[in-house]
């Protein structure tokens, strides 16, 4: 018998249907989280809410028709993760934003957001993915790599380093042909 995942993903289609207060909350956990990182491996101290803003005042384009956002939930009801997906192109999607919570890691959680967002972009016609992450960022790249993610030396058609080029240097990039 299968153990029951710890977790519930849901995908929203509408913005009013997200908890937003909670979203924000969590993302900026997360932002909060991967600059301590960055700065602490010896990156550049860079605005994170400038990233954040940046995200929220587009939020409508990583929902559908041409995106997809989820939230993950624990049992009581917690938001412990996100994920979202944004067309780039026709034929490209970028994955941005996966976050799980510390207490929610090695539970299969990411790899669920990674998946949800490999088969919505399939169901969206793309053929191609991308994603960035900071390279002290130690728990995503090797998600990526164990999911068949191919490594690339500079970003692809979208990244990070578009809002805060300085960060460039100190990012990893990642492409998925489906």
């Amino acid at each position: 018998m299968t153990e029951p995942k710890p977790f519930t993903l849901r995908r929203f289609t509408r913005e009013a249907d997200v908890p937003m207060a909670e979203a924000k909350a969590l993302l900026l956990d997360h932002a909060r989280f991967m600059h301590g990182r960055m700065v602490g491996a010896g990156g550049p101290d860079f605005d994170i809410h400038a990233h954040l803003d940046a995200f929220w005042s587009n939020f409508g384009a990583v929902l559908p028709p041409n995106g997809s956002y989820y939230l993950a939930f624990d049992p009581s009801g917690k938001v412990v993760g996100t994920g979202a997906l944004k067309r780039l192109s026709p034929t490209t999607g970028e994955m941005k934003h996966l976050y799980v919570r510390p207490e929610m890691r090695r539970s299969g959680l990411g790899q669920a957001l990674v998946e949800a967002r490999i088969r919505d972009a399939r169901e969206m016609g793309l053929t191609e993915l991308v994603a960035d992450t900071f390279s002290a960022n130690h728990e995503q790249p090797a998600l990526y790599d164990k999911m068949g993610f191919e490594r690339l030396d500079r970003p692809g058609q979208a990244s990070t380093s578009a809002i805060a080029p300085e960060l460039t240097p100190f990012m990893l990039f990642f492409r998925m042909t489906l």
